[in-house]
C-alpha cells in the first residue's frame, strides 16, 4: 500500500486540512466558514485584587482621589499663572505664559482622564451582563428598564459610597470652570457706557 496521504477525501468525523493542491478541502473548509459561531456565553467571573483585598481597594481609592485632587491644584495653577507671568517672559526660546497654561490645564484634564478609568478598572462592579436586542420603541416597560439601569449602574459605581472620590471628582470639574471665566473676562476693555452715548451734546446743532 502506498504510504501517499489521500486527498479530496476525508474519514468520517475527521476534518480536511487544506494543504496545497487540495480543492476539494478549501472548498469545504469555506463552507463551514459560513456556518454560524455557537455561543460561547460567558465565562467565569474572576475577581481582581482590589475586589479580594481591601488594602488594594483602599489603595486605588487614595490613588484616585490624589488624581482628581491634583487636578484641582492645577486648575488653579493655571488661574494664578495667568496673572502672574508676564506676557514678555521667556522660558526655552517660548512663553513662559503659555508654557505654564498649557501644562497647568493640560496636566488637569489628564488627570481627570486618568482619574476616572483608574475608578472605573479598580473600583467599579465589572461584572458581565447580557442585554437582548429590542425593538427601538421605547414602552413603559422600557422606560422602567433604563430607570432601572441607571439605579443599579449608580449603585455599582459607588459614587455614593465613596464620598472621598465623588467629593475630589465634583470639586476637580467644579474648578475647570475658573480657567474659562478668567479667560472671557480678560477679553476686554470693557466698553463701559460707550454703546450707551453719542457724540451729541446738548445745544449743538446736529445739521
Amino acid at each position: 500500500m502506498s504510504d501517499q496521504p489521500h486527498h479530496g477525501h476525508a474519514e468520517p468525523g475527521h476534518e480536511p486540512i487544506p494543504e496545497p493542491g487540495n480543492e476539494d478541502a478549501v472548498r469545504q473548509v469555506a463552507r463551514r466558514d459560513g456556518e454560524p459561531v455557537p455561543d460561547p456565553g460567558i465565562g467565569e467571573h474572576e475577581p481582581r485584587p482590589s475586589d479580594v483585598d481591601r488594602a488594594l481597594e483602599k489603595r486605588a481609592e487614595l490613588q484616585v482621589s490624589a488624581m482628581f485632587g491634583l487636578a484641582t491644584l492645577l486648575t488653579l495653577g493655571f488661574c494664578v499663572a495667568y496673572f502672574a507671568i508676564p506676557e514678555e517672559e521667556t522660558f526655552l526660546n517660548t512663553s513662559a505664559m503659555n508654557l505654564a497654561l498649557g501644562l497647568t490645564l493640560g496636566g488637569a484634564l489628564l488627570l481627570i482622564g486618568i482619574g476616572a478609568i483608574q475608578w472605573a478598572k479598580k473600583l467599579m462592579d465589572d461584572h458581565e451582563i447580557v442585554e437582548m436586542r429590542h425593538p427601538s420603541a421605547s414602552s413603559p416597560e422600557d422606560r422602567r428598564e433604563a430607570v432601572a439601569a441607571l439605579d443599579m449602574g449608580a449603585a455599582e459605581s459607588g459614587f455614593g459610597r465613596r464620598t472621598m472620590i465623588r467629593n475630589s471628582l465634583l470639586g476637580s470639574l467644579a474648578a475647570l470652570g475658573l480657567p474659562a471665566v478668567v479667560l472671557l473676562r480678560d477679553l476686554g476693555p470693557l466698553p463701559g457706557d460707550a454703546l450707551e452715548t453719542t457724540v451729541w451734546a446738548k445745544g449743538m446743532r446736529v445739521v
